[in-house]
């Protein structure tokens, strides 16, 4: 049989035939009413892999995996069962009470983050963008019944600025704080998650090069950077089903009440409450995410840089709830900040600094100065469900894919080194970092033989004028399996 394509294809032509694509890690191990399309590389037509009332397995699941295969395909008109399926999935892992609460919300949390990758996978396509505001709703829901759990979906440390990461990080916030603003009004409340899950949206049409750039923007690079809010309100314009404020929020949220943002210049009174709550929440988690150029900054300490720049770049009364929100979050669970003593934080790759001075090109020239870097702790051992054994060994690696230029070409090998490694997961060590989202296949020695893994890049830190990049290792390509 011909191995499967590793990328969604190109919908059919025909309204009645057209073919929309949905993560392979969405669907549960059992029987769907959905009819299940696959891509086999070098075919132009789909196939069908499984009909209607046949059984999705965990078998199905790791053979798709070892072929790189990331997306099945359905017929669109079948994309509501879809949406209904994965919302009964969603539900029971948020409600799953053999997992605490912690663990349910990074569940809960990785699978929304699939579906912000399905909205920027189907441009102008209608059937994601129903799917993200049902999901508003079911935050909504969350929130209401059992607020507690609800509140780890906003994580505040250790996590990186990968685009679908933040886009499911704010609409989280947004929606915390509108209720905080607005208790009671559940409508707001939901309007700000589906805001907040958008906003982003026009970043699909920024190269990943630019995103990813560690260095200085060039000004044509800016300029295709600030264009972003623009390109997702005119993308958003086109459902004629999204609130107004969604829309808003998606074009202003680079905006300053002093007319010093992006991309006109519009000022305080032009700036409605769910932009000026938006504004807040997306400094704020990309203050406290990790970059390539540096690691995540304790939420308090994010606080207290955005706090010299209300006035002009945030609202008052919006980032005072915001502070009480986060400071009652923290006081509830002091772990959900770990900051590292100062003799334990990493060294920074020269220029660092001065990137950290003008402010990140996440937010603009003009956004909150970042402060010196400091290292994530090196292990949250609570979050993980495997055992993790740290060794210092050079090991060979080749990317399978890559989201930015490397020195190194595809399938060519080159040397790394690895820190440690579970059963889920191992941590490297690079001259130069690694993006979100990239593919790599690992070799290493192990007590029973060569193994190698096919592994994702989940999380990228300077440390030591040096690299490290989490993996997740995703299914063995060779004879033996890694001894942890």
């Amino acid at each position: 049989m011909d191995r499967a394509a590793a990328v969604p294809a190109e919908p059919l032509a025909g309204p009645s035939t057209r073919l929309v694509p949905i993560p392979i890690d969405s669907l549960d191990f059992q029987a769907h009413n959905l009819d299940l399309f696959i891509y086999y590389r070098g075919h132009r037509q789909p196939s069908l892999y499984r009909g209607a009332g046949a059984e999705f397995t965990r078998d199905d699941l790791d053979s798709l995996t070892a072929q790189g295969v990331e997306f099945l395909h359905i017929p669109a008109l079948q994309h509501a069962e879809y949406r209904l399926a994965l919302a009964g999935r969603l539900d029971r892992m948020f409600s799953d009470p053999e997992a605490c609460r912690r663990e349910r919300a990074r569940i809960v949390r990785a699978a929304c983050t699939r579906m912000i990758d399905e909205v920027l996978l189907l441009p102008d396509q209608p059937e994601p963008i129903a799917a993200i505001s049902a999901l508003a709703r079911q935050f909504g829901a969350w929130c209401e019944s059992d607020p507690g759990t609800f509140s780890y979906m906003l994580e505040m440390a250790d996590h990186d600025l990968c685009t679908t990461t933040h886009m499911v990080n704010v609409g989280v916030g947004c929606g915390l704080l509108g209720a905080r603003l607005r208790p009671g009004d559940g409508a707001f409340a939901t309007t700000l998650y589906q805001g907040g899950l958008l906003h982003d949206i026009g970043k699909r049409d920024v190269p990943q090069a630019v995103l990813n750039k560690e260095g200085d923007l060039s000004p044509a690079e800016w300029d295709l950077l600030r264009r972003h809010p623009e390109l997702g309100y005119d993308e958003l314009a086109r459902n004629a089903q999204l609130p107004g404020a969604v829309l808003e929020m998606a074009r202003d949220h680079h905006e300053r009440p002093d007319g010093g943002g992006y991309p006109r210049g519009r000022t305080g009174p032009e700036l409605s409450l769910p932009t000026r709550i938006c504004t807040v929440v997306d400094v704020f988690d990309a203050l406290t995410a990790a970059r390539p150029y540096r690691a995540a900054m304790p939420p308090r300490d994010a606080l207290r840089i955005m706090e010299r720049e209300v006035g002009p770049h945030f609202d008052e009364s919006v980032f005072a709830a915001w502070r009480e929100l986060v400071e009652e979050l923290l006081r509830a669970d002091p772990s959900r900040t770990q900051p590292m003593p100062p003799a334990e934080r990493a060294g920074t790759p020269p220029g660092d600094r001065a990137q950290a001075r003008r402010g990140s090109p996440e937010r603009g020239p003009d956004a909150p100065a970042d402060p010196p870097p400091a290292a994530a702790p090196a292990s949250r051992r609570e979050r993980r469900g495997f055992g993790r054994y740290t060794f210092a060994l050079p090991i060979q690696a080749e990317f399978v894919r890559q989201l930015k230029s490397y020195p190194v070409g595809l399938a060519e090998r080159f040397t790394v080194r690895a820190i440690d490694i579970s059963r889920s997961g191992m941590q490297i060590e690079t001259p130069w970092p690694l993006a979100i989202n990239d593919l790599l296949v690992v070799h290493l020695r192990t007590r029973r033989g060569q193994a190698s893994w096919r592994a994702r890049v989940v999380r990228v830190r300077a440390c030591r004028r040096r690299w490290r990049a989490g993996l997740q290792l995703l299914c063995s390509t060779g004879a033996a399996a890694p001894a942890a």
